[in-house]
């Protein structure tokens, strides 16, 4: 199985420089997942008929996102966080069940990787419970 994480700040800038079309015919992923989309589905003219597809985008336009492309079929989806977990590390995200998780940390700072472990010991805790 090929699992992508792609961090492309800016799909539709992707797209148009021809890189999206380029990467998905280069390396076939069966999971790709897209950091920073910064655009709402229904601004990018994407057609991949061959996968599920899932965007989560900022409230605000053009700010972060994040975007699943799966040849297997998700068992759920689940846009974001529970608002305890969200609030704590001030926090946006997907989850496509087990095992890709795919989340967009604000202010990447080194203050994010301080929290990490224990960030990710109770985002396992809520994976594991839905």
């Amino acid at each position: 199985m090929k699992l992508f994480s792609w961090n492309v700040n800016g799909i539709r800038a992707v797209i148009n420089k021809g890189e999206f079309a380029k990467f998905i015919d280069t390396y076939d992923p069966d999971i790709l997942c897209l950091q920073e989309t910064k655009a709402t589905r229904d601004q990018v003219e994407i057609d991949l008929p061959n996968y599920h597809e899932h965007f989560y985008s900022a409230t605000k336009k053009g700010y972060s996102g994040t975007a699943i492309f799966s040849k297997i079929p998700p068992l759920s989806w689940r846009d974001g966080f529970p608002p305890n977990i969200i609030e704590q590390f001030d926090l946006t995200g997907d989850e496509y069940g087990n095992p890709a998780d795919v989340c967009d940390i604000k202010n990447g700072t080194r203050q994010c990787w301080l929290i990490w472990k224990n960030w990710n010991c109770q985002s396992q805790s809520f994976i594991a419970a839905i």
